[in-house]
């Protein structure tokens, strides 16, 4: 079986709704985490999206960032895991094009792979290729997802995607002397490709951080790492989402404790009890969840 949390769920289908949104239905491409639990299943966890350039058929990872992304995730999370593609096709079909097909194969040093395209209407199509000792796919798969998703993105999505995103120089894609073909996701700037198996070695690990980090946090961006500012922003997402309804308390607590362990160093988020913070978040359009901040 392969599945995912509710939140991580949410969490790839706003950042597809929140191009659609702000890159006028352009698509929008990310990675993520498998990681095999107790039973045997493997659960998809932590997505993401990286520096990219997007059209209404194309989006074109970093191959920088991506190296980057590589390097981080095997210092995070050790040798046992493997690496999920996902992308959107706007509010399109949920169909694996021949550029997607192409770009598949780049997994193929792998023995097995897991890739994901999504819509914006929540709808996606989930397939795994076996690459060894004989290539063969299972397609159209279910993947056990709890309820559904809601219609509101959060803000710090949003702003992910603004920073993130971008449109190319022109958005006309021209391979081979044509002209409206998809490009592969993962090119770099002079056309190389840069798939499944690129990033555990090259541009290393230290210095990096991570460019979507909101203005209004300099106050910490000398001191936490790449995935402790990462960490701030999911919960400033999952605080979003449990004021618009999407989340229980008991969501956010598990959140908020999940960050506090990565950020034990330089202090803590401490959030009201439930009673309070639902009043507090009544009549206000954001609140930073740094409002909660208490240094150590």
């Amino acid at each position: 079986m392969i599945g995912i949390s509710k939140k991580d769920f949410d969490k790839i289908i706003y950042f597809a709704k929140a191009s659609v949104k702000e890159f006028n239905g352009a698509e929008i491409g990310g990675m993520a985490i498998l990681e095999e639990d107790k039973d045997g299943d493997w659960i998809i966890k932590h997505p993401t999206i990286l520096k990219q350039e997007v059209t209404g058929s194309t989006c074109t990872l970093d191959k920088e960032e991506l190296a980057n992304y590589y390097t981080k995730s095997a210092i995070k999370y050790g040798d046992n895991i493997k690496f999920l593609w996902w992308h959107s096709h706007g509010t399109g079909s949920t169909f694996w094009s021949g550029t997607d097909e192409t770009a598949l194969k780049e997994y193929s040093s792998s023995n097995w792979s897991v890739s994901l395209v999504v819509n914006a209407k929540a709808e996606y199509t989930l397939r795994v290729d076996y690459w060894k000792p004989i290539p063969a796919k299972l397609d159209e798969l279910e993947l056990e997802i709890v309820n559904e998703t809601g219609d509101k993105i959060p803000t710090s999505v949003t702003n992910q995607v603004k920073k993130l995103c971008s449109k190319p120089v022109t958005s006309i894609v021209t391979i081979n002397g044509k002209s409206n073909k998809q490009s592969n996701l993962w090119q770099s700037k002079n056309n190389s490709y840069h798939g499944y198996g690129y990033g555990y070695h090259g541009n290393g690990y230290g210095g990096y951080y991570d460019n979507t980090w909101p203005d209004e946090y300099d106050v910490l961006s000398g001191k936490l790492s790449y995935w402790q500012r990462r960490a701030i922003q999911d919960t400033q997402a999952e605080l979003e989402m449990f004021s618009d309804g999407s989340r229980s308390y008991l969501d956010l607590t598990g959140v908020v404790n999940d960050t506090n362990d990565e950020i034990s160093h330089f202090g803590k988020i401490k959030i009201p009890k439930e009673k309070n913070l639902k009043k507090m978040l009544k009549n206000k359009a954001k609140v930073d969840i740094l409002k909660f901040w208490k240094e150590a």
